[in-house]
């Protein structure tokens, strides 16, 4: 029980640093942050990434403008069709498949993207954060995993040599009558 409290310490300690410092700063193009809830009805994640990130993860970056505020509604259909493809998820070998993808700007430093699966079953959830082979080498992600009351299933940096990450389900709620 200790542990999980320190643990739960040090991450509301490290998203409150995230989140107090200065808006108009730019992203840190080396790290991003997401967060996977597990609901009674769905799995959601929110992956937020420094625009220049987001836009490396084009299939034709390089021809590309950089994405501004300006231009994000041209952008936006092309980065919701990427977004079921940002992470790979399965449960005890079986894939989750994205339902949804939904991509919006944060002011004008940051992309975030909103991925909602299916309420995966009872057993193991493995994340394989593919995106981190179009970024950077050295990008980290912080993963950080909840349940629909908030408390902590499980947390990791992750990186291009340590991509994958993994989280015991709990078992899904009874459906109500």
């Amino acid at each position: 029980m200790h542990s999980s409290m320190t643990r739960r310490f040090w991450i509301t300690v490290v998203l409150g640093l995230a989140f107090c410092a200065d808006p108009l700063a730019a992203h840190d193009i080396y790290s991003s942050w997401a967060e996977a809830k597990v609901l009674d009805d769905r799995l959601e994640i929110t992956l937020t990434l420094a625009r220049s990130c987001a836009h490396s993860l084009l299939p034709d970056a390089a021809n590309r403008p950089p994405i501004t505020p300006e231009n994000f509604a041209a952008i936006e259909p092309r980065l919701r069709q990427i977004g079921s493809e940002l992470f790979e998820l399965s449960v005890d070998g079986k894939p989750v498949v994205a339902k949804s993808v939904a991509a919006k700007i944060g002011g004008d430093v940051d992309v975030t993207f909103t991925l909602t699966y299916p309420r995966p079953a009872h057993g193991t959830l493995r994340f394989f954060a593919v995106f981190l082979g179009y970024l950077v080498d050295g990008h980290t992600v912080t993963l950080a995993v909840s349940d629909a009351a908030g408390r902590d299933l499980g947390w990791s940096p992750l990186t291009l040599d340590q991509a994958r990450f993994q989280v015991r389900l709990p078992v899904p709620p009874a459906p109500k009558p």
